[in-house]
C-alpha cells in the first residue's frame, strides 16, 4: 500500500520502452513536468488486471540518474459514471464554456467539477452540440454522454442549452461586463512548489494596473499559479514582469494568444506513425505560441515546427510531442532579424568574410564545502539531466579540490535543476552556476545548438 504522505499521480500506461524493455512508459503530464521525462513502470510491478492503455494511480521514487520509477501502483478504478440517456433532473449539470480544445479545435472544453467527477478526462462539447446562442464564456446546462473505452470513457456534453437564455439570445452583456471588471486570466510557472506557494501568498489580492487580482494554486501542477482578474489588454510579458519579485520561469495569458514566436524547431519521433499522429499539434499552442507543424519531405519521422516563442526550450518541445510517442531528438532553432539561424555567420554586418558556425555548449560549476563533496559528485559522471548525458570533472584550478565542472548540460537548464541533481551526493553545495559558452566564428556567429 502507498503511504499516506506519498504523493499519488494518475497516468496512462503508454507502451513498453524500446530502450529498456524491462520497463513500461507512463504518460502523466504532472510527473513529466517535474522530472522532464516519462515515468517508468517496471514489468514486475505491472498490476495483473492492468494492460497497455489503462489508467493507473502510482507514487514515484528516483533512480541514481534522476529517472522517475514507480514505487507503488494500482489500476485506477473510476467511480460509477453518470449516463445521459434519461433527462431526469439529477442528470443535468451547469457549466461554463471555457475555450476551444488545442488538441481538437472542433470541440470546446466545459468547466464543471460535478460533471467531471469520476472521469479522467475533461468534459467536451462538439460543434454539432453547441447551440447558435452559446459562445465561449457562456453558462450552459447539459447532460453527459460517453465516448471511447468502456473502462475509461471521455465525457461529452449533450442536450446543451444557454443557461441564461435557453430560448434564443446570447450572454454577451454579461461577458462585456466581466471584461470591464478585469476578467483576464493567466498562468505563472515556477521551478518549485515552494516558490509557487510563496507567490500565491505574496501576490493574492494585490493590485495590478488598478485591478485587484486573485492568485491560486493550479489543480494540474504544483509549480503553477493561476491568476484571475487581470486587465484584458495585459500582455504575457507584462504578466511575468508583474510577478518578477517572485522569480517566475514563464508567464502567459490563457484566454488569448498574444505571443507570436519567430523561433523554429525540429523534432524526431521514434516512428513515422507517431510523427504523423503529432501533426495534430499543427495550429495548436506550445508555450503560449500558436505553432505550425509539418512533416519533413525526406525523413518521414521528422517534424518541422514554426512559430515557437523566443523563450521556448528543448524540454517544452519534448513535453508537447511526447504525448504522441517517443521523442528521440528535439531542437529549438533561434533566428535573427534576417531569418537566418543564430550561430551561423552571414555577410550582413561587421564580420569579415564568411561566418562560421559557433560551437556553443553549456558548462556548470559547483563548489562543495570540501573535497569529499567533489569526489562524491564524480559518481554522477554519465548521469542524465533533462535528457542529456553529463561529464563531471574536478576543476583543476580549485586550490582545495572542492569544485567540479559539469559538461554537456542541455541549453535552457537552470541552476535550480543542476543543484537539485547534485544534491543527491548528500554533501552541502555552497555555490552553483551555469555558463553558456559561445564558439569562435567570424561574422555574426553565436553559439549554436
Amino acid at each position: 500500500m502507498v503511504a499516506e504522505q506519498e504523493y499519488k499521480y494518475r497516468g496512462t500506461i503508454k507502451q513498453l520502452s524500446k530502450k529498456d524493455p524491462a520497463n513500461y512508459l507512463i504518460t502523466c503530464d504532472e510527473a513529466r513536468e517535474w522530472y522532464g521525462c516519462d515515468a517508468r513502470l517496471p514489468v514486475d510491478l505491472m498490476p495483473e488486471e492492468a494492460e497497455v492503455g489503462d489508467t493507473i494511480t502510482f507514487s514515484l521514487t528516483e533512480t541514481a540518474d534522476g529517472t522517475p520509477v514507480t514505487k507503488w501502483v494500482e489500476k485506477y478504478k473510476a467511480k460509477e459514471k453518470r449516463k445521459a440517456v434519461a433527462m431526469a433532473d439529477e442528470n443535468m449539470y451547469i457549466g461554463i464554456v471555457k475555450k476551444k480544445s488545442v488538441k481538437d479545435p472542433s470541440c470546446f472544453l466545459i468547466e464543471c467539477d460535478e460533471a467531471k467527477e469520476g472521469y479522467s478526462f475533461p468534459v467536451k462539447m462538439s460543434e454539432e452540440e453547441k447551440p447558435a446562442n452559446v459562445e465561449v464564456g457562456d453558462t450552459i446546462t447539459f447532460s453527459v454522454g460517453e465516448k471511447g473505452k468502456s473502462d475509461n470513457p471521455q465525457p461529452w456534453a449533450i442536450h446543451v442549452e444557454n443557461a441564461d437564455d435557453p430560448t434564443g439570445g446570447s450572454n454577451k452583456r454579461k461577458k462585456v461586463k466581466a471584461k470591464l471588471d478585469g476578467e483576464g486570466e493567466g498562468e505563472v510557472k515556477f521551478w518549485s512548489e515552494e516558490a509557487a506557494l510563496a507567490a500565491v501568498e505574496a501576490m493574492h489580492a494585490t493590485w495590478v494596473e488598478n485591478l485587484q487580482i486573485g492568485c491560486f494554486a493550479s489543480e494540474h501542477s504544483d509549480r503553477t499559479v493561476v491568476v484571475t482578474g487581470l486587465p484584458v489588454d495585459m500582455s504575457s510579458f507584462m504578466l511575468k514582469r508583474a510577478f518578477s519579485m517572485c522569480e517566475p520561469t514563464m508567464a502567459f495569458r490563457t484566454d488569448i494568444n498574444d505571443m507570436q514566436g519567430s523561433a523554429r524547431g525540429e523534432v524526431r519521433m521514434g516512428t513515422p506513425e507517431s510523427a504523423v499522429a503529432a501533426l495534430a499539434l499543427d495550429g495548436g499552442i506550445i508555450e503560449a505560441s500558436k505553432v505550425g507543424v509539418k512533416l519533413d519531405e525526406s525523413e518521414c519521422d521528422t517534424l518541422h515546427i514554426t512559430g515557437l516563442g523566443d523563450r521556448c526550450k528543448q524540454f517544452a518541445l519534448r513535453d508537447a510531442f511526447g504525448q504522441f510517442g517517443d521523442v528521440t531528438r528535439a531542437k529549438v532553432i533561434e533566428v535573427d532579424e534576417y531569418g537566418n539561424e543564430k550561430g551561423k555567420g552571414n555577410d550582413k554586418g561587421g564580420g569579415k568574410g564568411k561566418g562560421k558556425t559557433g560551437q556553443g555548449h553549456v558548462v556548470g560549476d559547483i563548489r562543495f564545502e570540501d573535497w569529499d563533496g567533489a569526489e562524491a559528485a564524480l559518481a554522477l559522471n554519465d548521469s542524465i539531466l533533462w535528457g542529456s548525458t553529463l561529464r563531471v570533472e574536478v576543476d583543476a584550478k580549485a586550490a582545495n579540490g572542492e569544485k567540479v565542472k559539469i559538461f554537456g548540460l542541455p541549453f535552457g537548464c537552470t541552476t535550480q535543476a543542476l543543484r537539485k541533481h547534485f544534491e543527491q551526493t548528500d554533501h552541502p553545495i555552497v555555490f552553483c552556476q551555469i555558463q553558456e559558452r559561445k564558439g569562435k566564428g567570424k561574422g555574426n556567429a553565436k553559439a549554436a545548438w
